[in-house]
């Protein structure tokens, strides 16, 4: 049998010029540090960002008919506002958490302005809201009042479907 030992091949049971007899090295370990929001994704619960409106509408958790314009709003049984809006040409485009709704930072409704900041150091403050840009094409949106956080929502960046 043939086997590839640390890049050297060499015939099972014979020892290569110059190598000595032992166990074969073992992999390698690489560590990689991430930040924990690069491991959030983009969506929650039975929602994600980008699914279509019928994938949204099988999950059984949007209350129907929803309020069309350039796009459609859908209430869900937790969130009595426009919870999901879906866009025809991106799918989902805006999910907004229930009110007990929290990101896996730990940050929701009630969170200070100051517990924000520390969950996500790269935050904006935009007048009334908070911005925190999470790839390339999605963000959070905590929309503030009297230093807290009122609601959270995740949003594409981009959106053809209205004020961001």
């Amino acid at each position: 049998a043939v086997v590839l030992l640390g890049g050297a091949v060499g015939a099972a049971g014979l020892r290569l010029p110059g190598s000595e007899a032992g166990a074969p090295p073992g992999p390698a370990t690489v560590t990689v540090s991430v930040g924990p929001q690069a491991l959030e994704p983009p969506a929650h619960a039975n929602f994600r960002l980008g699914m279509t409106d019928a994938e949204a509408r099988a999950t059984g958790a949007l209350v129907l008919p929803g309020h069309a314009g350039k796009c459609v709003a859908y209430s869900t049984k937790d969130n009595a506002g426009d919870a999901v809006i879906v866009s025809p040409r991106s799918g989902v485009v805006r999910i907004t958490l229930p009110p007990l709704g929290y990101t896996p930072s730990g940050i929701g409704a009630g969170s200070s302005l100051q517990e924000v900041r520390r969950a996500y150091p790269g935050v904006a403050v935009e007048g009334d809201r908070a911005v925190v840009l999470m790839g390339e094409d999605w963000r959070y949106v905590f929309p503030v009042a009297g230093g807290s956080v009122t609601a959270v929502r995740i949003e594409r960046v981009g959106s053809e479907c209205g004020p961001e």
